[in-house]
């Protein structure tokens, strides 16, 4: 969807059902962006009628699924326990434990925009290691 001012974003960022790619309550949405010939996943984050865009960047450190459990304890409350380690499990992968920073940046996306999709945090990690974002 080709949106040609922030409004726009704006007005589809509202409008468009984020649930859709919200894997559980821990888990981002991200939205494959098309902007000055370049192609990226972005992160909204929303303060109250305006939404501020961050690039995404992976981290990663060893982690053998035996320890996640251990991790994800260190990591939240015991009573989200079940949903944390769901969503952790998201990000592992062969013995790595992956992180998408979405850093606060000042706006740098251009008024036009091409919205290519809508994805959810493993789609969004996916991408991220296929395009050697790490």
């Amino acid at each position: 969807m080709l949106l040609h001012s922030k409004n726009e974003l704006y007005q589809y960022l509202d409008n468009v059902d984020w649930n859709l790619k919200k894997e559980n309550k821990f888990a981002g949405v991200y939205f494959l962006i098309k902007f000055e010939q370049h192609i990226e996943p972005i992160y909204f984050t929303q303060f109250e009628d305006v939404y501020f865009e961050s690039s995404c960047d992976l981290s990663r450190f060893p982690l053998e699924e035996k320890e996640l459990s251990e991790f994800v304890k260190d990591m939240y409350y015991a009573d989200d326990f079940e949903v944390a380690l769901e969503y952790e499990k998201i990000l592992q992968k062969e013995g790595w434990h992956y992180d998408i920073e979405c850093w606060q940046c000042s706006p740098f996306l251009p008024e036009e925009i091409e919205v290519i999709d809508m994805i959810s945090e493993s789609e969004c990690l996916e991408w991220l290691l296929k395009h050697n974002k790490l």
